[in-house]
């Protein structure tokens, strides 16, 4: 693990969200629907925290409040 603990490049959480991308796929070819469903919450916040780490999107550290940041996922840009 890197010196920077937590922190995570945006290319890695790109990665991330493709491979389970693939793994929900698989799931579903199997009628896991549990397991697409867990795998498919992961996307979601894989996804979002790329665009996060991509400068995407700005969280409470730059000028996006929680009230836009529900906003722009319930409108899809998230």
């Amino acid at each position: 693990m890197s010196d920077k603990g937590a922190l995570v490049s945006a290319d890695a959480l790109e990665y991330i969200e493709e491979m389970l991308t693939q793994l929900r796929s698989l799931s579903e070819e199997q009628n896991q629907h549990f397991l697409s469903y867990l795998i498919e919450m992961a996307m979601v916040e894989a996804g979002t925290l790329h665009k996060i780490s991509a400068g995407e999107i700005l969280t409470n550290e730059g000028s996006a409040s929680p009230e836009e940041l529900a906003r722009a996922y319930m409108d899809g840009t998230l």
